[in-house]
Order: structure tokens, then C-alpha cells, then sequence
């Protein structure tokens, strides 16, 4: 049987169990919602300030009306004790245990692809289909060093233009931002380009230009209606490399 939506105050906060019924119903009760004395859910508790949460397993017993907080999958202090809630957290029930089979699973499958994963990286070979909500214990930024932030690293590819020639960045009439890097200077740019238009946006430096006549200090960007695509042309007088990153927002039309 599948369980309805079911949310609740706990009737008190700390380490306890969950309680039905608590100071507040938001929803049906266990017994409407269809809770099966013995079974396990899956319950995402939360304190009304959002400073504490924990997501854990266990089994509904009906003559209590109590929710278990046998195992604890996540929580808002990246353990898997249970949270010492300051107040009575607000209780979400379900009856979906898919999160505990993750947590124990070594391997993750689809039709055609799979992956393994441990308790540090996870590696994704295939595409990642989420059908609910996401838990995570951090967010994707926080407030120290920057060093500690989710990388997209693609320093390692250079291109090489020699003087006077060019390079294509994307096909077409293609919408998107380019980021482009002169490895020597450190000089970096962005550029929105679209519908044939290339707009510099800015740059820390002074070595790009939206522009098919680049000075000879300096590598331009523009788009060809004749091919037509966007490129990157080399006014030094010497071969020069650049590294370069283009977000496609739109495809040519």
C-alpha cells in the first residue's frame, strides 16, 4: 500500500523518536495515509529554521503512533548520528526507502551504463535521472576559501593560432558565453555572442577585442556570416596560444 502525504510537529524536539500526533498536523494522519504498523519509512525531519536535519529508516508502530529513528542516512552535521534537535522539527514521512538503498549500494544502474561508488567520489559514466528530491549535507559554495569550491577545469587544452590565421570557436549562429584565457599574461575575457553578434563583456587585461581586426597586441573575436561561425583571429605577429571554454545557450538556426 502506498503511503499518502503525511507531515507533522513532533511533539518534542531532542534525540526521541518521531511521535504522531504532535502540536501540529499539517497533513492526514499515519492511519489515513495508510502507515503500516511494522513497516519501515523513510522521514526527513527538519527544524523550522532549517539550521538542523536529519534523514533516516524505521519502523511505524500504530499502538504509539511513533515513528523509529533506527538509521540515520544523513544529517545536517554530515554524520549519521541522530540529530539533538533545539526544538520540535517539523516530520515528513514516506514510504519510499530508495535513499537507504543508496546509502548501502555499491553500484548504481541504468539500461546501458553503471557506476561504482564508495564513500569519498562518485564517478557518473552514464546520465543521472533524479525522480524526487535531492538531500544534500553541503551546499555547493560556502564561506571559505574559494580553493574549497566545485572546479570546471579545462586549463589543460590550448589552441595555437599563427599570425594572421584564425580559429572556429562554434559553428553556425549559435547563442552562448565564451571564456577565453592567454596563458602567458593570465589575461582572461568573456564574451556573449549570439545571432551573429559578439559582445566583450570584460576582461582582466587588455589582450582580446570583439573584433575581425584585432590590433597587433591583441586576439579578436567575431562571427563570419560567410562560413558562417565565430572565430578567434591572432593580430600578433607571432603564433600565440589561448584556452578557451564555450557554453552553448542556443543551437544555429
Amino acid at each position: 500500500m502506498t503511503l499518502g502525504p503525511l507531515r507533522f510537529t513532533n511533539a518534542l524536539g531532542g534525540t526521541a523518536d518521531w511521535i504522531y500526533p504532535g502540536p501540529t498536523i499539517d497533513l492526514q494522519s499515519p492511519a489515513s495515509a495508510g502507515a503500516v504498523n511494522g513497516t519501515t519509512y523513510l522521514i526527513y525531519a527538519e527544524a523550522l529554521d532549517r539550521s538542523q536535519w536529519e534523514i533516516a529508516t524505521g519502523a511505524y508502530t500504530s499502538s504509539t503512533g511513533t515513528f523509529a529513528r533506527t538509521t540515520v542516512l544523513f544529517n545536517s552535521l554530515g554524520t549519521t548520528a541522530k540529530i539533538n534537535f533545539a526544538e520540535p522539527p517539523a516530520v515528513s514521512v514516506y514510504d519510499d526507502t530508495s535513499y537507504a538503498n543508496l546509502a548501502s549500494s555499491n553500484t548504481f544502474t541504468d539500461t546501458t551504463e553503471s557506476t561504482s561508488h564508495s564513500t569519498g567520489s562518485q564517478i557518473l559514466n552514464g546520465g543521472l535521472g533524479v525522480a524526487k528530491t535531492i538531500f544534500t549535507g553541503e551546499s555547493l559554495g560556502n564561506d571559505g576559501d574559494i580553493s574549497s569550491f566545485p572546479t570546471l577545469d579545462t586549463s589543460s587544452k590550448s589552441y595555437s593560432i599563427a599570425s594572421g590565421a584564425t580559429y572556429d570557436i562554434s559553428a553556425g549562429n549559435s547563442s552562448g558565453i565564451l571564456f577565453i584565457n592567454h596563458p602567458v599574461s593570465g589575461s582572461t575575457a568573456i564574451f556573449i555572442v549570439g545571432g551573429g553578434i559578439v559582445a566583450l563583456v570584460g576582461q582582466a587585461g587588455s589582450e582580446f577585442a570583439a573584433t575581425s581586426t584585432p590590433s597587433v597586441s591583441q586576439l579578436g573575436v567575431y562571427y563570419d556570416s560567410t562560413t558562417p561561425c565565430y572565430r578567434v583571429k591572432n593580430g600578433v605577429a607571432t603564433t600565440q596560444t589561448f584556452q578557451a571554454q564555450f557554453f552553448k545557450l542556443r543551437p544555429s538556426v
